[in-house]
């Protein structure tokens, strides 16, 4: 065991060697308490820079005492870090560092994850302090690029006071990712507007012509470019958010079609292969004259959802276009019932532009999302990168929170090429997060909890008996199993874990669905403060319905808005 880790590095800026040691060792004092260290031989981390290994790759070298971990990348740099304290082992009396000899090549190198920073989630309102930790956490696993979105229908215009504070807070990410060397990206939805956008502009979004189903997630107050000034007031809106992010301006935007975005209207049907296009065009004008530098690329998220034709007339357009000069990446997602087109199974691209997926990690099965605790996903998510991965060129799961904080190091896992399988990926978290000595047993415990994952509301029971919420779950069976296992390992976890976040949402998950299934689906006083203590690990209590733990505040406060 060691008593003290010490990081040197004759290539790397002071700055920089810093930044390694304070997460280092953040790292390890999260495990080990102070008192529990022994005394033992100094173990010295050395970062040196080696210019000829690619992209994000590193090499690491143990021998006994002394570790030399060499990288080309402030990102490669960062994955090496995570990847020795993962190697190694904590404990009680101290760290042990591992043995690996060897390099580290990402399969993947577009390695994202998507904040959704809205309805007063994790990234919304929790302290700016606990976001910047959180995004040096994912960095360790091979993070690489990270992506912001500023929800526009929110506020009145970019002087909104709300608005300026949203801004600033984006703002502040970006430059902790940019300042730890990871990239950047905004998403932007192709013709959202703020709050007050003038109604004689506004999108359709019932079905009409061939659309069967009106858009989701729109909010009536998005621009058609096909109606008199339209499309300036389109460019207009996103002139001023560019203007604001100038300062800071990210590596990529994406422009998104749907989801709050779209129009159904005749003149921009089917809004995937036309409406959507000529406003991706204009926006690239707007965007290579304010930001030269960020690249563009383009989704083609629920194209073929609520009309038909649309996928045939996007490929059609982008292949006799000029796209690929400008287009980084199509940004693809598909679930289960979803594949991808013949066109793009074919090639694993479209006119030479590469597809990354948008893996779906928070909201599957479970709503509230992570209001139940963990939600963690590892065989669907592993069936869907079986699927798809060789088509991909990586990827950016969409996260609401940190309660998928599992599912997040599944996928980074997959895109760095550390695991092979979900199980790899899951019980190198369980070593990492929980207990080396218990992992195998935590790991099996993680995979079990997903078969207990779905549940749905019951809103006729709970109309008839007059509860505030009945939330029913769909599989039972394993319910006492999962609590008793829970129970078990929490007894014999060390009490910095018992007590860390990342323990806390997993056991309090195993507790809480203990608690619906004694009672009836009913939310009994137990459960209730097992929801008080999630709300205030997530610092949901300002959280909008989808996002918050269902305590009967919560209920009582936004269910009259969210679920009418």
């Amino acid at each position: 065991m060691c008593q003290s880790i010490s990081f040197q590095s004759k290539t790397l800026s002071p700055d920089f060697l810093q930044t390694l040691q304070t997460i280092g060792l953040r790292q390890i004092n999260r495990r080990i308490p102070p008192a529990g260290k022994s005394a033992g031989p100094v173990l010295t981390v050395s970062f040196e820079s080696d210019p000829t290994l690619p992209g994000d790759s590193y090499r690491i070298t143990t021998r006994s005492s002394r570790i030399l971990a060499e990288a080309s990348t402030r990102c490669g740099f960062l994955a090496a870090l995570g990847f020795l304290l993962r190697d190694g082992t904590f404990s009680s009396t101290g760290f042990q560092s591992g043995n690996f000899c060897g390099e580290i090549h990402p399969q993947k190198h577009f390695r994202c994850m998507y904040f959704a920073s809205h309805f007063h989630n994790f990234y919304h309102d929790a302290p700016i302090e606990k976001v910047r930790e959180y995004i040096e956490d994912l960095s360790l696993w091979g993070l690489n690029t990270l992506c912001f979105w500023f929800d526009l229908h929110h506020y009145s215009s970019c002087l909104d006071p709300e608005g300026i504070a949203m801004i600033e807070r984006i703002k502040q990410m970006i430059s902790h990712t940019k300042a730890l060397g990871l990239k950047t990206m905004l998403l932007t939805l192709s013709n959202e507007m703020f709050a007050n956008s003038p109604r004689e502009i506004r999108a359709d979004w019932f079905p009409q012509g061939n659309y069967h189903s009106q858009l989701m997630g729109h909010y009536h107050i998005e621009a058609c470019p096909s109606k008199p000034g339209g499309m300036e007031a389109i460019l207009s809106v996103r002139s001023q958010m560019l203007d604001v992010f100038a300062d800071t301006p990210p590596d990529y935007i994406t422009i998104w079609p749907y989801d709050q975005g779209g129009c159904t209207c005749p003149d921009c049907a089917p809004w995937g292969g036309n409406g959507f296009l000529r406003v991706a065009r204009a926006l690239k004008e707007l965007i290579h004259q304010k930001m030269p530098q960020t690249e563009i690329c383009l989704s083609a998220w629920y194209f073929d959802h609520f009309t038909t034709g649309e996928w045939d007339a996007f490929i059609r357009e982008v292949e006799r276009g000029d796209y690929s000069e400008w287009v980084k990446y199509l940004v693809v997602f598909f679930n289960e019932s979803e594949p991808l087109p013949s066109a793009l199974q074919e090639n694993g691209n479209l006119a030479g532009i590469p597809l990354i997926g948008f893996p779906e990690i928070s909201m599957f099965q479970a709503e509230p999302w992570g209001g139940f605790g963990a939600n963690p996903m590892p065989t669907r998510l592993e069936a869907l990168w079986r699927r798809d991965s060789a088509l991909l060129s990586g990827g950016y799961p969409y996260s609401e929170g940190i309660f998928e904080d599992i599912n997040k190091a599944i996928m980074l896992s997959f895109y760095t090429g550390t695991a092979k399988t979900a199980y790899e990926a899951v019980t190198e978290y369980a070593r990492f997060e929980y207990s080396a000595e218990h992992a195998e047993e935590i790991s099996d415990l993680i995979f079990l909890m997903e078969r207990t994952l779905p549940r749905v509301r019951d809103e006729e029971r709970e109309t008839a008996e007059g509860l505030p919420a009945i939330f029913r779950l769909e599989q039972t069976e394993q319910v006492e199993e999962i609590y008793e296992r829970a129970q078990k390992l929490n007894a014999l976890l060390d009490q910095s874990v018992r007590s860390s976040w990342r323990w806390r949402i997993l056991y309090l998950r195993a507790l809480i669905d203990h608690e619906l299934l004694a009672h009836n689906f009913t939310i009994s006083g137990q459960c209730e403060e097992y929801f008080e203590e999630l709300t205030e690990i997530y610092f949901a209590e300002q959280a909008n319905y989808y996002v918050a733990p269902p305590t009967r505040r919560s209920l009582k406060k936004t269910r009259e808005f969210y679920l009418v």
